[in-house]
């Protein structure tokens, strides 16, 4: 697989393919760039359907925060616009969706899907005076996962830009030899 990086005017650029196929099965080439600055990442994927025929696939990005950003003063700002909890214990602690506690020695992780007005998830903790913002196209990624393990050991924020529900899964299509673009901003302050 192809990969290389290199620095230009403070900028890092890192590029990599990875490939998926088998005999009868799928031809996927993946070719990743990111872009690093003090301040921020940008991911840009592009997926190719190398085949000559259609081929289904799904995307997920996981991205995770975790302590010392992660703490009871983390704010969350998610322009959603409609929310459902993913288990029976999510939805029993749905009205705390939002809220981030101190670690928890046991218990369970909760899981939301949400759909947002626009592709812009925020979170800031001002006791630490630091925020992070995600960009990306709700066009794109029509639901977004939030995933909060308030677990000690476990202390984790996952906010997943996603293609498709677990519970309501659908595969994307790719046709033969087409293309698709997408792109998450990572912005920290």
């Amino acid at each position: 697989d192809l990969a290389y990086a290199y620095e230009k005017d403070g900028v890092l650029y890192v590029y990599g393919e990875v490939r998926e196929c088998a005999l009868f099965g799928k031809n996927l080439l993946l070719k990743r760039s990111y872009a690093i600055t003090e301040n921020s990442l940008s991911i840009n994927d592009t997926l190719v359907n190398l085949d000559y025929t259609d081929t289904e696939y799904v995307l997920l990005y996981h991205v995770n925060y975790g302590y010392p950003f992660l703490d009871e003063c983390l704010q969350l700002d998610i322009p959603a616009t409609n929310s459902d909890p993913l288990t029976e214990i999510a939805k029993e602690r749905k009205a705390d969706m939002f809220r981030i506690t101190a670690p928890i020695d046991g218990g369970a992780e909760d899981v939301y899907y949400h759909t947002l007005s626009k592709g812009q998830v925020r979170l800031t903790n001002p006791d630490k005076n630091v925020a992070v913002e995600m960009l990306y196209d709700v066009n794109d990624f029509p639901v977004t996962l939030q995933w909060k393990s308030m677990i000690s050991g476990d202390y984790a924020l996952g906010i997943e830009p996603s293609l498709t529900r677990f519970d309501q899964f659908k595969m994307q299509v790719l046709k033969a030899n087409e293309s698709k673009t997408y792109k998450i901003e990572i912005n920290f302050q």
